[in-house]
């Protein structure tokens, strides 16, 4: 699933073509009406989306929900360490320049959630550095792909307005982290037989 529904239609047709339609659909969907039916699934990946969102609990509880009993939740997300540095000035910088502001949670803030809607946590990561890292080399290879003929004007202004979105959000991780977490959804425990 994703939010950008052009995004969504072109990745679906690559699913289309390598014969994974069924297996791998790739859907739009609008994060603030997350629609996802109970009980359907053995694994749910989010990637980067939740500190976006508005509705951060009832989407956890929804991708709880989601899952079968014992099924995994596999999250990564953009988190502060503590309340403190959410005042950072990179933090700002970030929020001015980023299409949908920020609106970051702290690390323990994830755990407790997470611990309240029932899930174990196997794992629980806390890794910036790693990250940035994956940005650069990522960045990298893009732009050492690139053909004279793509560098039209619009192209690079909207390729430079997003570099300095990613430039701006790296600072701000500095600063912050990027959680890593997988959890467990914990099979409810079943009274004495009768």
């Amino acid at each position: 699933m994703e939010p950008d529904a052009e995004l969504a239609k072109r990745g679906h047709a690559i699913s289309v073509k390598s014969g994974l339609a069924k297996k791998a659909p790739i859907s739009a969907y609008e994060p603030s009406t997350l629609d996802l039916p109970e009980s359907k699934y053995h694994a749910i990946l989010l990637r980067d989306r939740l500190y976006r969102m508005d509705t951060r609990p009832e989407v956890l509880a929804k991708i709880r929900a989601a899952l079968k009993p014992g099924g995994y939740f596999i999250l990564t997300d953009f988190a502060l360490p503590d309340d403190a540095r959410r005042e950072e000035a990179t933090l700002t910088e970030w929020r001015e320049l980023d299409p949908k502001a920020p609106s970051l949670w702290t690390a323990s803030g994830y755990r407790a959630a997470l611990k309240k809607l029932g899930y174990e946590l196997r794992a629980f990561e806390t890794d910036s550095q790693a990250y940035r890292d994956m940005v650069i080399t990522s960045w990298t290879s893009f732009v050492d792909g690139l053909s004279q003929a793509e560098l039209t004007e619009s192209f690079v202004d909207e390729m430079m307005r997003e570099a300095e979105t990613w430039l701006r959000r790296g600072r701000a991780l500095q600063s912050g982290a990027l959680v890593h977490l997988h959890a467990l959804a914990r099979v409810p425990q079943q009274g004495p037989a009768q």
